[in-house]
């Protein structure tokens, strides 16, 4: 077990999240949602650097998201879970609307997250696929 609780978890992870995140996180009404917060978060930065072609070497510091949910509904036994939304993305605390961010779950215990963004912002060895 990594940690005792969700706060500790969270703070193992303090180089990936921008401090309102986390806050965010740790503000949930319930450890599930600390955790579906945590969930989506990480799902929408992966699909990010991954889009613009650079990975987890991105310093991920510089990217918060402000969450959209559309639908939330999680109860304690994970058994029914739907979790649906967009996101707005900031790079160093400056909104970015060119770009577009969707999250769901795909089943009780996975949330998957796409994004579309100007190629400008992809890697150069990466834009040549734009």
């Amino acid at each position: 077990k990594l940690s005792n609780s969700f706060r500790e978890y969270v703070n193992m992870f303090t180089k990936q999240f921008h401090p309102i995140e986390i806050q965010t996180m740790k503000l949930a009404e319930s450890e599930i949602l600390q955790y579906v917060y945590f969930y989506v978060n990480w799902a929408l930065k992966e699909a990010f650097v991954k889009a613009i072609g650079v990975g987890l070497g991105y310093p991920l510091l510089q990217t918060r998201f402000y969450l959209l949910f559309e639908e939330i509904s999680v109860d304690e036994e994970l058994s029914n879970v739907k979790i649906q939304g967009t996101a707005k993305l900031f790079i160093n605390d400056s909104e970015r609307d060119d770009w577009r961010f969707e999250f769901k779950n795909i089943d009780n215990k996975h949330v998957i997250a796409v994004c579309f963004g100007p190629c400008k912002d992809a890697a150069q060895s990466f834009r040549q696929s734009c």
